[in-house]
Order: structure tokens, then C-alpha cells, then sequence
């Protein structure tokens, strides 16, 4: 049960993107039945069905676990190649204030955060699909590789609250140090960048 990518616009979203050899198929098919699990006993002890705010507050409480077998390190690791992270990281800004708003970002070594709100007529899907497609074609054209970079699940959510927004970006832009990546520089906020200040509105 993989977090859906929602279509609401102006909301910021929480977005986490792995590489296609990040994730062991065993460790997400864990992670789903401990999701549908912890799902099942909350509903269970409520006597009733959950909402949808309940069933997303749940699987983001879960999602802790992917990341911290993401800042692990496994797989090709192919954006600890600092031309690469750089590449991706020069996508993220690129539509920065006209196509989205950037609020925090993070390129690791094998996946990438990021806090970004939708703007005009685009949702959080057209944002990540122009970033899959423009990193990949710059990625692989810089290390002379071929074939996909993205696997094709994305975890998402809406950050509807101003506390939950401000941990998150916070919590975002140091995930380089959180994971043993000192003075690794391809991670910030919208405080850090001459972006001007956007904040959650």
C-alpha cells in the first residue's frame, strides 16, 4: 500500500524519490504488511473504518523506516558521484518560483527529499515526472550510463500543518549530517538560496 502521489494544488507535499536499486523488494513488501498491519489494528480498535487523514498520519508515522534503510547507502549509489548530485540538484531549482515552490531539498546518494508546492495549474505529479525526466536524461548523458534512474514508486504526502511543515524542511535540509554525509552540499531551504522567501502559506 504505497502512499499516492495526491493532486491538490497550492499544498505543500513531502516527497521522497529512490533510485530503482535503492530498495530491496523484501524490505518494502516488510514495510507494507507492517503498514496494512498497523492499519487493520487501528481501525479495528476504533470499531470503525479510517479516514483518509487517519490512514496518511499512520503511514507517515511508518515511512521513518524506508528512510533510514534509504541513508544506509545501498545499491549503485549513483548520485554519490558529486557531478551527478549536482546535475540533479540544478533540476530542483531550475523551476524553483515559476513551475513550483522549492521550500527544502536534500540529493543523497541514492534518493532525494523534497518540499515542494505545486504552483498554477501543475500538481505534484507533473513536478516530479519533469524531475525524473530531466534528471535522468542529464545524469546518464554526464556519467555516460543508460536506462532508468528512478524507480517508479514515489512516497508523498501533504504538509497541511505549519509545525509539521517548519520539522520537515528542517529535517529535510540536514538529512546529509543526519546520515554521516558531513559537508556534503547538496542539500538546503529556501532560507539558505537566493530564492526569495517563500514560506508555507
Amino acid at each position: 500500500m504505497e502512499p499516492e502521489t495526491a493532486a491538490r494544488q497550492s499544498c505543500p507535499h513531502y516527497v521522497t524519490l529512490r533510485l530503482t536499486d535503492a530498495l530491496p523488494r523484501t524490505v518494502m513488501a516488510a514495510w507494507h504488511d507492517d503498514v496494512d498491519r498497523r492499519l487493520h489494528m487501528l481501525s479495528e480498535m476504533k470499531g470503525r473504518p479510517l479516514d483518509p487523514d487517519e490512514e496518511r498520519t499512520l503511514v507517515q508515522r511508518t515511512i521513518g523506516k524506508v528512510e533510514r534503510f534509504l541513508d544506509s547507502g545501498r545499491g549503485s549509489c549513483v548520485l554519490s558521484d558529486e557531478r551527478a548530485a549536482g546535475l540533479v540538484e540544478s533540476v530542483l531549482w531550475n523551476g524553483d518560483g515559476e513551475r513550483y515552490r522549492l521550500h527544502a531539498w536534500s540529493v543523497m546518494p541514492n534518493h532525494l527529499h523534497a518540499l515542494v508546492t505545486p504552483l498554477g495549474r501543475r500538481d505534484i505529479g507533473d513536478v516530479l515526472q519533469e524531475w525524473k525526466t530531466e534528471t535522468t536524461r542529464r545524469v546518464n548523458q554526464e556519467l555516460r550510463r543508460a536506462g532508468g534512474l528512478w524507480h517508479p514508486d514515489v512516497i508523498d504526502h501533504e504538509v497541511d500543518h505549519p509545525v509539521e511543515f517548519a520539522r520537515i524542511r528542517a529535517t529535510v535540509a540536514s538529512n546529509p549530517e543526519q546520515a554521516g554525509l558531513h559537508e556534503w552540499p547538496f542539500a538546503g531551504e529556501e532560507s539558505r538560496m537566493k530564492a526569495p522567501g517563500l514560506t508555507m502559506q
